[in-house]
Formats: structure tokens, C-alpha cells, sequence
């Protein structure tokens, strides 16, 4: 949840912000990123791996990291009418550059009758589909 969106927002118009980091499994670390860009809100997942993921060669000892591909949805929750919480989906490569998704005009983030803004908070929500 993010109180004070209004005033976030302007700190998202001018640089990306995070979320801090969390594990999944312990197989992968998490950041959720956001920023406005030509008034769009935008997404970023980051991903890396996590400690499970590093594996030791028992022939030459020498450590490899595993590879993995992480399926998520992610939206920014419509208090009002639930039915109208647009998901956004994709697929990400731990290593992978990353790239940001438009989800939404902040004018409809912003808009009160929408539903996203409640008593100037939102609510984002991360799901992992799949590892």
C-alpha cells in the first residue's frame, strides 16, 4: 500500500522508485520498480538469484548460479469496483535487462470515480505465477 500518493507521484515523475527487496523460495530476490514516463505509470520487476539457485560443480568445485524464469502479475487494485483491476503479465530471466511495462495513464490512477485512489493511497499487488 502507498499512503500519500500524490505526493509520491511527484517523486515517480522524476526518478524510479523500489520497493525493498524480497524472497521467493529462496530461489530468487525481488524488486517491484516504478516511475511515470510520459504519464503513464510504469512497472519493472527485478529479479535476481537467490541463494538456492547457487549450485557447486562436485567434479571441479567451481560454483554456477541456476537460471531461472519467473511468471508474475502485477496491478495496481481497484478498491471500488474489484472487477476492474487491470493485471498486467510477464516473464522475466534472472540476469535479464529489464524494461519497463506502461500499465496506466496516471490520469486514470488519479481520476477518484475510477476506484484506484482511495483517500490518497493505492494498493499494488505482485503475484509469482510460476518459477
Amino acid at each position: 500500500k502507498i499512503d500519500n500518493f500524490s505526493i509520491f507521484r511527484d517523486v515517480i515523475e522524476q526518478q524510479s522508485v523500489f520497493t525493498n527487496e524480497w524472497r521467493c523460495k529462496d530461489l530468487v530476490h525481488l524488486k517491484i520498480v516504478m516511475k511515470a514516463n510520459n504519464g503513464q505509470l510504469c512497472f519493472k520487476v527485478k529479479i535476481k538469484p537467490g541463494k538456492a539457485a547457487t549450485m557447486v560443480n562436485m567434479k571441479t568445485g567451481a560454483y554456477t548460479t541456476a537460471c531461472y524464469v519467473l511468471s508474475y502479475r502485477i496491478a495496481v487494485m481497484n478498491a471500488k469496483q474489484p472487477s476492474k483491476t487491470r493485471w498486467l503479465t510477464g516473464k522475466i530471466l534472472t540476469g535479464e535487462d529489464y524494461r519497463d511495462e506502461e500499465y496506466m495513464p496516471l490520469a486514470t490512477l488519479l481520476d477518484r470515480e475510477s476506484g484506484f485512489l482511495q483517500k490518497d493511497s493505492i494498493t499494488v499487488q505482485l503475484c509469482v505465477v510460476d518459477i
